[in-house]
């Protein structure tokens, strides 16, 4: 066992990766190792995190790729000597730095995630499903924009036939780009620096009641107040309740940090 202090491990994985990648380090200690450093694949030695997790810890890969290519990361520190360990980091980096290489070509970045481009007929349908009244929310904070599993389910039984089935997230990243097209703005580019007075201000008066029973008591009402805002700024893309939280939740931060540089001098 390498000399390494495995509380460091803590501040960089979360308490049950930590746990998931000490059993693992404990029960497959002789298997890990052999799976990261001698184990063959194609025209070299030793998987990376992804492809030993799929074969350790298959229940969490299936779930969560992610999260198990970092169980065996973190459990790699407890195995392999800090030579051993270097070798295998900078293998998979190089690993990552190639799919960056291929992400910087879209249709290369989508044969290498296995997924579908899209067809121009079906880029058309989709257009055309997305301005149709029927495709669209009639109420609440989104009325007027898609239904994105409305739409999904239309485009797969329209073009299902030439290719695999798309996921309504993948249709809402369509649609995202459609809107790109046509020079609609996302939320991220609304100009908070000239609606912020106005936000805080309206948080303040528009509060939910104690007997309320459609949202938290004291609260600010942000249906309310995203309705408010955007009729007092039309030009500015879609306001929503949403936006608004996140928005209001962020001053609050500035506001703290500001507080805390006196005192830190």
């Amino acid at each position: 066992m390498p000399s390494f202090e495995t509380e460091k491990l803590r501040p960089h994985v979360g308490r049950l990766i930590f746990r998931r990648a000490q059993l693992l380090a404990e029960e497959r200690r002789n298997a890990l190792r052999k799976l990261l450093l001698t184990e063959s694949c194609g025209n070299r030695s030793g998987l990376f995190f992804k492809e030993a997790a799929e074969r350790l810890i298959p229940d969490c890969y299936d779930r969560h790729p992610g999260i198990a290519a970092g169980i065996v990361s973190a459990a790699a520190h407890l195995v392999l000597t800090p030579e051993e360990d270097e070798a295998v980091r900078t293998r998979n980096a190089q690993a990552r730095q190639h799919m960056a290489g291929l992400l910087s070509n879209n249709k290369n970045a989508l044969a290498a995630q296995g997924k579908t481009l899209w067809s121009d007929a079906e880029r058309r349908r989709l257009a055309e499903l997305a301005g149709d009244p029927r495709f669209q929310h009639t109420s609440g904070p989104h009325s007027g924009k898609p239904v994105a599993a409305r739409i999904t389910s239309i485009l797969n039984d329209e073009f299902g036939l030439e290719r695999p089935p798309r996921t309504t997230n993948a249709v809402k990243t369509g649609l995202t780009a459609l809107n790109r097209e046509r020079g609609i703005q996302p939320a991220a580019w609304i100009n908070w620096s000239i609606i912020a007075p106005e936000l805080v201000r309206l948080a303040k008066q528009y509060r939910y009641p104690p007997d309320t029973r459609q949202g938290h008591p004291g609260n600010p009402d942000w249906i309310a107040i995203a309705a408010i805002l955007g009729k007092r700024f039309p030009k500015e893309p879609t306001i929503t309740p949403k936006n608004c939280s996140s928005q209001y939740a962020s001053l609050g931060k500035r506001t703290l940090q500001q507080k805390k540089r006196p005192d830190a001098q």
